[in-house]
């Protein structure tokens, strides 16, 4: 609990035990202390958050705020001239910095109310809203936003492991530091990566590893061989020989993201250079026709074209590889590849509704969640016939990573960055069984460490077939699980 919550709850305590004269010294110590005017006299539900302490925040005495809400700085509920009444909040509430709320009006519950937006009309539940005049942009919010369902269950936790690189029933390939340990088939070893005696002896802490992203390591299953990647190179594991042999040097790229490299139906393989390359050099795009032994370049972009690429994805009903790249406005594309990167075909304005690092494909639609901490995130769905696009669910900050589930279910995580499209400080897990809608099954705390050194708030999946009954998550920079990795069910 906050201290300006903390001052209101104690303030309004005595108000409601018939001392309004010393509740209201604490009315006045919130606004001396926090700059925030926070009436004793207001009723307040349970599990309330304010922003920043509140800061700016100006709440009439009379107005009634249910259970789950939050209210970001410099929010305004107030009486509009000649009204007697004054705005009535309902349950899951959140108010973005900025807004304006006035009149005889109710909010109902589970509504999202984006920053700046000016709201002088009821609205009704499960609705999210923005803009001065506000309107709504969608009628069909995920439910529990703010509340946790019950029904995931952590089963136990991977030891020694700060990122699962694949999981299913019987193989497990899990590292930490520059450590790799394999269950794979009839396959079991332990590979230790090269690294200087400078990072051996940074990397003894879990904290220097994240300032210095020693942890960060991709591993890829191809037949028997394993493709590992490390501080800007590519290596070959052999499970066979027991041979680790380097196969590439990137110059734009230290890692790839999650899940971002495919394998299509003639078992060649591809990814694309992930990284900061704030100078805009050409991004390359790989390809092995080996299983990783050997690598060429199959494609690059131009110098300015792109930032980076977010990931590339083999499409099994069209039969083509999707690239996705990133990050800001005229970056932002789906390029659509044969298998030698002959025909392209970039779809997209560059805007951030095309800013996606995970897709997911069905026969006649494409399915993203969008990836922009600059702007409310939403899922998107593309016809393929028509390439038309439309806006469904919308989400509280990024979605990076998706996994389909074996049972028909695909789970969509939501990071905590630095954005106007972060919406609070939790990383949400989310469900849906049918990519229309979709529901919150928890959320994870962002730590108080420094994102732009310490890292953002991050859920991640790992690579492999897995149910409801049994799945895999590791996370970074998340209160009590940052460094973590477990495997969780879902109850019927």
């Amino acid at each position: 609990m906050s201290p300006s919550i903390l001052i209101y709850r104690i303030g309004n305590w005595f108000y409601l035990n018939r001392m309004s004269y010393i509740s209201k010294l604490f009315s006045y110590l919130n606004r001396l202390l926090f700059s925030v005017w926070l009436p004793s006299s207001a009723i307040i539900g349970k599990n309330f958050k304010m922003g920043y302490f509140g800061l700016g925040t100006v709440i009439h005495s009379a107005t009634k705020v249910g259970n789950n809400c939050q209210i970001n700085q410099n929010v305004t509920i107030g009486r509009n001239f000649g009204d007697t009444k004054v705005p009535v909040l309902g349950n899951d509430v959140y108010v973005g910095a900025g807004s304006v709320i006035f009149g005889e009006i109710s909010i109902g519950n589970n509504v999202m109310i984006g920053s700046n937006s000016v709201v002088n009309k009821s609205i009704p539940d499960n609705c999210t809203v923005v803009g001065n005049p506000f309107r709504i942009i969608s009628h069909n919010r995920s439910k529990k936003y703010y509340e946790l369902d019950n029904n995931i269950k952590k089963i136990k936790e991977i030891p020694n492991s700060e990122i699962v690189h694949y999981f299913d029933k019987e193989n497990l390939i899990t590292s930490k530091f520059n450590i790799v340990s394999v269950i794979y088939k009839n396959y079991k070893c332990t590979i230790k990566l090269p690294i200087t005696f400078l990072e051996r002896v940074v990397g003894i802490s879990r904290l220097s590893r994240r300032t210095f992203r020693l942890d960060k390591c991709n591993v890829f299953v191809s037949e028997s061989f394993l493709i590992l990647i490390r501080k800007y190179k590519v290596y070959s594991y052999n499970l066979k020989t027991n041979e680790l042999k380097e196969t590439l040097k990137l110059k734009n790229c230290r890692n790839i993201l999650h899940q971002s490299l495919c394998k299509n139906r003639k078992g060649e393989l591809f990814f694309g250079e992930y990284g900061h390359n704030n100078k805009r050099k050409p991004v390359n795009i790989y390809k092995s026709s080996n299983n990783g032994q050997s690598w060429e370049i199959i494609y690059q972009f131009k110098s300015g074209e792109v930032k980076h690429i977010h990931g590339c994805y083999y499409d099994k009903y069209e039969d083509k590889i999707w690239t996705l790249t990133g990050d800001f406005d005229n970056e932002n594309i789906l390029m659509k590849s044969d298998f030698n990167f002959i025909e392209n075909i970039k779809i997209g304005n560059g805007a951030q509704t095309f800013r996606a690092v995970s897709i997911i494909f069905r026969p006649n639609t494409m399915h993203w969640i969008m990836d922009s901490p600059l702007e409310k995130s939403y899922h998107v769905i593309m016809d393929r016939k028509t390439l038309k696009i439309k806006k469904k669910q919308g989400f509280p900050g990024p979605v990076w990573y998706l996994k389909e589930l074996s049972d028909g279910y695909v789970l969509a995580a939501s990071s905590v960055e630095i954005g106007e499209g972060v919406y609070d400080n939790y990383a949400h897990l989310f469900i849906s069984d049918d990519l229309q809608s979709w529901t919150e099954l928890t959320k994870f705390k962002k730590d108080k460490l420094p994102m732009r050194y310490f890292k953002w708030g991050v859920i991640a999946f790992a690579e492999g077939e897995q149910s409801r009954k049994s799945f895999a998550l590791f996370f970074e920079a998340l209160c009590k699980v940052d460094g973590k990795a477990f495997i969780y069910e879902l109850d019927d």
